[in-house]
């Protein structure tokens, strides 16, 4: 039996063309509108469209290994009237963002911001000031924004997120992974520089430490883990989910910081990684334009690999790369020193599904394709650059 996936259109045809819309080897079989006039009003407006679409794999065989609806459609129904009831009965679900404008504490220019909804703000927040660049924070109770103070680089073991002192053991590989999915093994060898490298002592999973962290940046993160847990688990275990654009995004900044600390742990490329990339990820919590991330499921034992690249014909070609699979879930990433403004890091093709730059509105999970260990240097060398 296919699954069922939900699309606002205003015809079934759209509907149809767009939940398919990116995902190769999918095709929409049947769709009917979601019956929602008896819902109470909402302070937000009419409700859009709603349409529940049936979606299959146009391979037997790889349909054979998909999850499988009972009854899609009446699925699809059912968790639509459910939401929208929930948001009837609960008028903060409606609030979507928050204004506020103040002076920057350093510049003493008016900052104006666009904030999430009260429910959804975590706490550090962050922001850097457009005018002076000074990055900004406000913890949970505090009325005002202030100035995050920059601690100074210290010779030798530093943070490779500020430069302050690497006073903080970090889990590389982050520890609630293994506590969640129950994976304990121990990596005896792992790919560095496109080849395999045997680890004199294993890599525990479970408890890969190094000192390339600080206390305030362990801290920083943390938040930023907790965010991803409920999207990244079902992931791993092989759930059916529909993951939007801000779902994308999220996922593809923890992937870019964990793949941060997976390079700068490996020995020779700790400095592969370069600054505005680190900055980007710590002080905006974005990535710059020249990081790709791609997502795929995953078959076999955990894996690990980290590269750099270094072209001596053309400077803007340096990258880095790391790849972290576990379970049944798996990332790759790319990040170039200075891209090509005649180029587009674009690379959605299988096993890969383009987490960032973003490119579809909604990408079904799992991956239609599945990779294994055969395929990881394909994962880390493949080079996800077109020319426009």
């Amino acid at each position: 039996m296919p699954r069922g996936v939900t699309a606002l259109a205003k015809t079934r045809e759209e509907a149809m063309r767009q939940a398919t819309e990116g995902v190769a080897g999918f095709r929409a079989i049947d769709a009917r509108q979601i019956e929602l006039d008896d819902l109470p009003p909402l302070a937000g407006g009419p409700l859009p469209t709603h349409w529940a679409v049936v979606v299959e794999h146009e391979d037997p065989e790889e349909e054979a290994k998909l999850p499988q609806d009972p009854d899609p459609i009446d699925k699809c129904e059912r968790e639509t009237r459910l939401r929208y009831l929930t948001l009837s009965v609960d008028p903060q679900l409606l609030v979507t963002g928050t204004h506020e404008e103040f002076p920057c504490p350093e510049c003493d220019k008016l900052i104006v911001l666009g904030l999430p909804a009260p429910r959804d703000t975590r706490y550090p927040q962050n922001v850097q000031c457009p005018h002076c660049r000074v990055p900004l924070t406000r913890s949970r109770n505090a009325l005002k924004w202030a100035v995050i103070p920059r601690a100074p680089r210290q010779p030798g073991g530093s943070c490779i997120f500020c430069g302050a002192s690497a006073d903080s053991k970090e889990h590389i590989i982050p520890g609630w992974i293994s506590k969640r999915l129950g994976i304990k093994t121990f990596l005896t060898q792992t790919s560095s520089g496109g080849r395999v490298v045997r680890q004199q002592q294993p890599i525990s999973f479970a408890s890969h430490r190094k000192r390339i962290f600080c206390t305030g940046c362990n801290a920083h993160f943390k938040h930023l883990e907790d965010a991803v847990i409920p999207l990244l688990v079902p992931m791993a275990r092989g759930f059916h989910l529909a993951l939007d654009r801000e779902s994308q995004q999220l996922l593809a900044l923890w992937a870019n910081k964990t793949a941060i600390a997976l390079v700068a742990a490996t020995d020779g490329l700790a400095g592969a990684v370069p600054i505005v990339h680190r900055r980007a990820v710590r002080e905006n919590a974005e990535m710059t334009e020249g990081v790709w991330v791609g997502f795929f499921s995953w078959r076999g034992e955990p894996a690990i690999a980290t590269s750099r690249f270094v072209s001596a014909d053309d400077d803007r070609a340096s990258a880095y790369g790391a790849v972290l699979a576990f379970a049944g879930v798996g990332f790759s990433v790319k990040g170039f020193k200075r891209p090509e403004p005649a180029e587009t890091l674009d690379g959605d093709v299988p096993p890969f599904r383009q987490f960032w730059p973003p490119r579809n509105a909604l990408i079904e999970w799992p991956s239609p394709a599945t990779a294994d260990r055969a395929l990881l240097s394909v994962l880390i060398n493949f080079p996800p650059v077109r020319r426009s």
